[in-house]
């Protein structure tokens, strides 16, 4: 449950941040005139598309233990296709020339940016937070004795992961 939680909060702190941002860019760009509400529309369109897109690349799957690269690289992929859907409906319109191409660039660039750094801060804080023994996922190791040994020392060295080994159970291959 508290995963499912968890995925909803960054679906919508996604979206917020996409929906903030293009809209502080549109706001700081002064030579582009808003004289209908395309530009909103276009703004919650894609705002909406980050989390979609993230949900099927597996964005919002967790990460503890996952490498931050790993994450801002599927991160970036989810951005970039949302991007590429919203400039396919475009075309497909034939609204292109109603949107002020740079606007389009620099606010693309900038929530990639600041998504990218939200990310990283807040992965950067679960290690720690992790590391100092908060925040733990307890479990239970399956295995032969040699792989259980090597596990067991893998998460030792790797306390920033967040895991608790509460036992083990040795697998003789009895059915």
């Amino acid at each position: 449950q508290s995963n499912d939680w968890l995925r909803r909060a960054m679906r919508c702190f996604d979206a917020a941040i996409a929906m903030i941002v293009a809209l502080v860019i549109l706001w700081l760009m002064p030579n582009i005139t808003v004289i209908s509400d395309d530009y909103l529309f276009l703004i919650v369109i894609g705002s909406l598309l980050l989390p979609a897109v993230g949900e099927l690349v597996g964005l919002y799957q967790p990460w503890r233990g996952r490498s931050l690269y790993t994450m801002l690289g599927t991160y970036t992929l989810s951005w970039i296709a949302a991007i590429g859907l919203i400039s396919l409906l475009l075309v497909a319109t034939q609204t292109t020339q109603s949107f002020s191409r740079l606007w389009m660039g620099v606010a693309a660039l900038t929530v990639l940016f600041v998504g990218s750094a939200v990310r990283t801060a807040l992965y950067s804080y679960l290690r720690h937070v992790r590391s100092s023994g908060r925040n733990l996922k307890r479990v239970l190791v399956v295995g032969i004795p040699a792989n259980i040994a090597l596990l067991e020392k893998r998460v030792i060295e790797q306390p920033q992961a967040g895991y608790l080994i509460v036992g083990h159970h040795i697998d003789t291959g009895d059915k």
